[in-house]
Order: C-alpha cells, then sequence, then structure tokens
C-alpha cells in the first residue's frame, strides 16, 4: 500500500522527538549507533516545518534513593548514569537539532512514556494538536511506550521507522 492511510496529515500536527540525546547518540553504556544513523532524516523533518518540532528528554534521577520501587533497583544498577555520577550535558538533546527547531518545547520525563507526569498532553491540546508525527531512538522503549499512550489519548499517530529492525544492544536492560 502506498499514501498515507487516513487522509492526509491535518495542520494541527507536532513532530515529537523522542530522546535524541547525547546519551544514545556518543559513548556511554546506553550509546545506539542507529541513533547516528537516524540523525540526518530527522534533522531533514525538523527543518521542513521547524516551528513544529518538539521534544521529550530522558531524564536519570541524581540518585537511586530519588526513585522507587522497580525504578531505584533500575538505577542502581545503571549507578553511573544517574546525574550524581554522569558527565554533565549529557542528557541534553543532541545540539544540532535543538538548533533546527525555532519554537523547541523540550517535556523532561523520569520514565519511558512521553505523556507520563509532563504537561505534553495538555500543551498539545492547548493547540487543537490532533496529529503526532513521532521520531526518536531507543524505539523498542520510550518511542513505544509513547505512541501507546498517544493512541490511548486519542492522537492519530504517525510513526516513522527509519531502521527496520532495532538490536537489542540499543535497549536499556529492563529491570
Amino acid at each position: 500500500m502506498t499514501g498515507i492511510k487516513f487522509g492526509k496529515i491535518e495542520r494541527e500536527t507536532i513532530h515529537l522527538c523522542i530522546d535524541m540525546q547525547r546519551i544514545f547518540l556518543e559513548p556511554s553504556p546506553w550509546f545506539c549507533k542507529q541513533g547516528i544513523e537516524i540523525l540526518e532524516p530527522i534533522l531533514a523533518l525538523i527543518r521542513h516545518q521547524p516551528y513544529k518540532s518538539w521534544f521529550s528528554q530522558f531524564m536519570t534521577p541524581n540518585n537511586s534513593n530519588e526513585m522507587e520501587n522497580s525504578w531505584e533497583r533500575y538505577y542502581e544498577y545503571w549507578k553511573p548514569l544517574t546525574q550524581d555520577h554522569l558527565e554533565k550535558g549529557m542528557l541534553d538533546i543532541h545540539q544540532g537539532l535543538f538548533q533546527e527547531s525555532s519554537t523547541p518545547q523540550i517535556f523532561e520525563k523520569f520514565s519511558y512514556d512521553s505523556f507520563k507526569n509532563t504537561e505534553l498532553d495538555k500543551e498539545l491540546k492547548s493547540l487543537s494538536v490532533k496529529t503526532l508525527i513521532i521520531t526518536g531512538v531507543e524505539t523498542d522503549v520510550c518511542v513505544l511506550a509513547t505512541v501507546f499512550s498517544a493512541v490511548d489519548l486519542g492522537y492519530r499517530v504517525s510513526w516513522l521507522q527509519m531502521q527496520r529492525q532495532v538490536p537489542i544492544s540499543c535497549a536499556m536492560i529492563l529491570y
């Protein structure tokens, strides 16, 4: 099948770029080589409509004690990637992507889902956004969690998959 299912993309559309951060794009235990490979297509999308690209940013806590239950265990394991131990700026959005967006909004999240405990849904609804174009790294974790929530919240989702398969090496080890 060619074309876009369910008709044209509406004007009230936002591109949500998920977790394209230094921690995934530069040498670190969470480095994902495929993130580098999808930089150019994402940059092209942002350049096409720079005023309609927003970002979600995966944040780690200062230390594992700030989290509860499974997340506390998770960050005990990933202690070197908590903010108390991480190199400054490693959680920043890739500069090239951020600079291309004329009105960058960043939604910080402490879980996989970009909608959980953020103002993302409220901001989208305030602009009458009906459709999301979703890109990002860690497609089998954070992108997927966000896509599921977006659909549950009633958004039309266009998920741009730029890789056929994401190897397990790009997935954060689950708790």
